[in-house]
């Protein structure tokens, strides 16, 4: 009994880490793109702005 009950709560972990990875990976990803949006309006700060931007959302790739 208890092995089922530990099998049970190994899948649900894993549920929910696949889903707060996914979670984090779209929004970084939603994140990119409008980033990027902005910033082609905005060319005269695009150098700068992605210099900080890769300073401070890199280690989210790490994740």
């Amino acid at each position: 009994m208890y092995i089922f009950l530990f099998i049970f709560l190994y899948i649900l972990f894993f549920f929910f880490f696949l889903l707060f990875f996914f979670y984090f990976y779209f929004f970084f990803i939603f994140f990119c793109f409008f980033y990027l949006f902005l910033s082609y309006h905005f060319f005269f700060l695009i150098f700068p702005s992605f210099f900080f931007f890769f300073l401070f959302f890199l280690p989210f790739f790490f994740f």
